[in-house]
């Protein structure tokens, strides 16, 4: 008989209870604990909590034989806390789990099946709902990101990319063995998901597991977005990140071309990605021109400047 497969979890911590209240936090472990697939390692990086997270993940570990904490004390870098909890996995697939989003209990078990019945998939993913209230997660939004890579040529897997955020990347169940060969480009937030996306499009197949759901919690106001990001990242980002992730991402691509047996060089995507990043040239052009430049463009453009009439 063989052995079953072991799925790891990195759960990846800081501060939980200061964040959202210790009740989200529980509610988050109940989202990993109560998963119908029981072969798991969970494995906990409190990144140098300083309230009560650190008690509660040491009893979880106490009840739950399958749970391994590992404090950093001092604090890693919230990226550097990410790698560490996948180099440090053992299962034959992976995926992390954040301390504020939840998912169904069956989440890894049709993930599991999935990866199996494609094995040239190097991810798989299911659906997704965003929430704004803890206390009613379930009657979040539906979102839905096309990031399925079967047919597709090189530009439209490119295409295909977010601007921001990969949660189904990140938070989807992947197969360690691909990952392992990814160089992890140095980012001063945890947006490592964003080249890594990149990486997984072009190295293997992506497939859709329907039947599951992961919810992930956004808040409704700009400027608490902007203070979870912060507060996710423990700074804000230095100068030129947007220019620093198009980079980093066209490395991660040339990297799976190169592993694919295609050589590509990283600023032969620079353009196309650049682009995609910023969604179109209008994006660009807020980018590079200042503010007050950009918008009297627009004015003239429209016919509603001064100077014109």
């Amino acid at each position: 008989m063989s052995e079953p497969l072991l799925v790891s979890v990195g759960f990846a911590l800081r501060n939980s209870e200061s964040r959202y209240g210790l009740a989200v936090l529980e509610l988050a472990i109940a989202s990993i604990r109560d998963q119908s697939y029981p072969h798991l390692e969970i494995l906990v990086g409190d990144n140098g909590s300083t309230d009560k997270t650190t008690e509660v993940c040491e009893a979880w570990a106490r009840v739950d034989r399958r749970v391994r904490v590992v404090r950093h004390d001092p604090p890693l870098t919230a990226q550097a806390n990410f790698i560490y909890l996948f180099h440090a996995a053992r299962g034959k697939y992976f995926t992390w789990a954040a301390d504020d989003d939840f998912r169904t209990p069956n989440h890894l078990a049709v993930l599991v099946e999935a990866l199996e019945r494609y094995p040239e998939a190097a991810l798989a993913f299911s659906d997704q709902r965003e929430f704004s209230n803890h206390a009613n997660y379930q009657e979040g939004w539906e979102v839905r990101r096309p990031f399925v890579t079967a047919g597709l040529s090189r530009r439209q897997r490119l295409d295909q990319m977010p601007q921001g955020s990969c949660t189904h990347l990140c938070y989807g169940l992947l197969r360690r063995d691909v990952l392992e060969q990814y160089e992890w480009f140095e980012l001063d937030n945890s947006s490592f998901d964003v080249p890594m996306g990149y990486y997984l499009s072009l190295r293997a197949e992506m497939v859709y597991a329907p039947g599951a759901c992961y919810y992930r919690f956004i808040p409704t106001k700009a400027k608490d977005l902007a203070a979870r990001t912060v507060m996710n990242n423990y700074a804000s980002p230095r100068w030129f990140f947007p220019e620093r992730m198009c980079w980093a991402s066209c490395c991660a691509a040339a990297l799976a071309t190169r592993l694919t047996g295609c050589r590509l060089p990283a600023w032969w995507f620079f353009p196309r990605i650049y682009y995609i990043q910023h969604q179109d040239w209008r994006g660009i052009m807020t980018r590079i021109v200042p503010k007050f430049v950009y918008k009297m463009w627009r004015r003239c453009r429209h016919g509603s400047c001064s100077c014109l009439v």
